[in-house]
Parts: structure tokens; C-alpha cells; sequence
């Protein structure tokens, strides 16, 4: 066989093993919130004292003894060297409560992860992808989180995602979105937007207008969610 050919299979093949490693280490869960709090944007390791760790993590109620301060420092502070956070973003510390785990994980009753994205501490359930670092600690995979809902058979569901559906590893899919009964409703401020971006963002077969809110009518149960969010994370 040609030497280029083996070259480019061996190429393909190692490119789809990382593929699959990655999906294989994203941590998919159904999360409750319990806490969050902002990060130092700029510390040093050796100016870094225990009493100024604990302040800085008093607000997760978890870090109130020395093996804590001496884990939560390896965390952030792995290096005896400058330690830049967040320059452009503002970090967050987050700790969420897991309700349910829908990849293989040892039991954890409790998570912390970081994240850039502070519109998820709005609601109080969330399906969160996350991916572990070298250091051990999780991070939301590229942001991206969905915010949940329980509907009136205690079933857990989302509203109808038009990101999502649109995405162009979605555009075929054979998911299809259905009439959820939420039990409190869904709502959306839709006051600032044009016609085009209300369309694009909430649209009227999905979701009914009062009073300059998108109430969401239709969605997905939380299994469809997990399947649409990973194809467009991921692709085929």
C-alpha cells in the first residue's frame, strides 16, 4: 500500500481516537445551584497566605479546614509562579448539587467547576458539559450549559433551543421538538428586540407572546436536550 495513503489513515484514525477520548471525558449531569464566587483576577503564589484562601472561598462553605486550603491552592495555584485569571473574563468558582449523572462517573454528590459564563448562575437547574483539566479540575466544554425545567409529570425538560436546532450538525437531525407543560412558566424579556432576532431567537410556533415575554410552550426532554447540545459541540 502506498506510504502516503498509510500516512493519511493513520492520521484519520489517531484524529478519531482523540475525538472519541474527548466525548469520552465530558461530564454530562443534571445540576442544582448552590453557590458560586468571583475569582482573583491577578495573585501571586508566594504572597498567597491560608487566611486570604479562605476568604476568597468562604462563600462555597467547604474550604474550613487545612487540607481544604491545601486542595483548593494545587487547584489555582499549582506553580510557584505568577497566576493570571481572567484578564478579559471575569472568572467564577461554581458548586452545584448533582441531581443526576448521564455519563459514567464514580458518585459525587457535589461538584465545583470554573466557568466564564455568569448567566448561569440565573437559573437553578442546569444540564452542565464539563471536561476535567490537567490539575483535576472541571470546566464548562465551551460554555455551554442549558438551563431545566420540571414539567407537570416530574419530568425534566428545556425550552425549544433555536441555536441549537440550527446548528448545522442539527439541521438533519430527526429530533423534533414537543408541547411541554411546564410547572411555572418559562419566560423570556423580549422588550429590546427587533421583529427579525425575536423570530430568531424564540419563534412564534414555539413559543406564544404576552406582555413582552416569549413564553416557551414547546421543548425537549432532557435526553433529546443532551443529544442536540452534543452534536453541536461535537459534530458527527
Amino acid at each position: 500500500m502506498d506510504k502516503n495513503l498509510l500516512y493519511i489513515i493513520f492520521i484519520f484514525l489517531s484524529f478519531f481516537n482523540i475525538t472519541a477520548q474527548e466525548k469520552e471525558e465530558i461530564l454530562i449531569l443534571l445540576g442544582e445551584k448552590i453557590s458560586h464566587v468571583k475569582m482573583p483576577v491577578c495573585i501571586t503564589e508566594d504572597t498567597i497566605t491560608e487566611p486570604d484562601i479562605l476568604d476568597i472561598f468562604a462563600p462555597l462553605n467547604n474550604v474550613n479546614n487545612e487540607a481544604d486550603f491545601h486542595r483548593l491552592k494545587q487547584l489555582f495555584f499549582p506553580d510557584d509562579t505568577l497566576i493570571v485569571i481572567g484578564l478579559s473574563k471575569q472568572q467564577y468558582l461554581a458548586r452545584y448539587k448533582v441531581i443526576k449523572m448521564f455519563t459514567e462517573h464514580k458518585h459525587i454528590d457535589t461538584v465545583e467547576f470554573i466557568t466564564y459564563v455568569p448567566e448561569l448562575f440565573k437559573y437553578e437547574h442546569a444540564l452542565l458539559f464539563l471536561k476535567t483539566s490537567k490539575n483535576g479540575c472541571f470546566s464548562l466544554v465551551n460554555n455551554q450549559f442549558v438551563d431545566i425545567y420540571l414539567d407537570k409529570n416530574n419530568k425534566w425538560a428545556s425550552h425549544y433551543a433555536s441555536l441549537d436546532y440550527t446548528h448545522p450538525n442539527n439541521i438533519h437531525t430527526s429530533l423534533k421538538p414537543v408541547k411541554i407543560d411546564f410547572t411555572k412558566e418559562i419566560s423570556f424579556d423580549i422588550t429590546d428586540l427587533d421583529n427579525a432576532t425575536l423570530q430568531e431567537r424564540y419563534p412564534s410556533k414555539y413559543y406564544i407572546f404576552i406582555n413582552n415575554k416569549a413564553i416557551a410552550v414547546w421543548g425537549n426532554y432532557i435526553e433529546d436536550v443532551i443529544e442536540l447540545k452534543m452534536n453541536a459541540i461535537f459534530g458527527d
